[in-house]
């Protein structure tokens, strides 16, 4: 689960269907890893705020049931499977699909 919308939607008709559910979610960035590339004087990281979509995922299980929930930690292995290749394509003047990456790399190991 996201915590937006679609996750969300789909997780209530779930619930509604009386489905047994257990609901992931997956940290794949953290705004420590923005540091190493933050301008000098910037006053720290700043972007994607991981903290608040899981507070949001957690607040949506609560409010379908308590569905259990759990955080797996990706950051690593989509800084280095999805974000990294995707930078040297930038470079490179191609566009790349980073979600399509993290589609096939990172969700099926975990």
């Amino acid at each position: 689960m996201s915590g937006g919308v679609d996750s969300s939607v789909a997780a209530a008709l779930l619930a509604e269907a009386d489905v047994d559910l257990h609901a992931v979610y997956m940290r794949n960035w953290s705004t420590l890893d923005e540091q190493g590339s933050m301008h000098a004087g910037s006053g720290g990281a700043m972007g994607c705020e991981w903290q608040r979509e899981w507070d949001d995922v957690q607040r949506v299980c609560r409010h379908l049931g308590n569905i259990p929930v759990r955080l797996v930690d990706l950051s690593r292995e989509y800084w280095v499977d999805v974000f990294e290749p995707a930078i040297g394509q930038w470079s490179d003047g191609t566009t790349p699909n980073p979600d399509v990456t993290c589609n096939r790399y990172v969700r099926p190991t975990h």
